[in-house]
């Protein structure tokens, strides 16, 4: 069978009752799982089978990349932007 795969562009902040950030993607390739991470405004890619994490650059530097976060990403990580709320309260989707 052939896998038909759609780009799907991750979205940088989510706005809800809080703000949402996007800071990981674990990306699916060739039966490996790799991962870019967000590090204060840079993106880092990961690939445990290499011994160093590889410089990206910014957010839109990352959709470029291969392996590509928009064919390949499998999960996507947000963390909340609390603007000064108590950390802990739980966020209604």
């Amino acid at each position: 069978t052939k896998r038909n795969y759609n780009n799907i562009v991750p979205i940088k902040q989510i706005k809800l009752d809080n703000i949402l950030n996007l800071f990981a993607i674990i990306v699916h390739r060739n039966y490996h799982y790799t991962c870019y991470i967000k590090c204060d405004k840079n993106w880092f890619y990961y690939n445990d089978l290499s011994d160093n994490i590889v410089y990206v650059g910014t957010y839109n530097d990352m959709l470029k990349t291969k392996p590509s976060v928009k064919s390949e990403g499998v999960l996507y990580f947000y963390k909340v932007d609390w603007q000064g709320q108590v950390q802990g309260q739980f966020i209604q989707l």
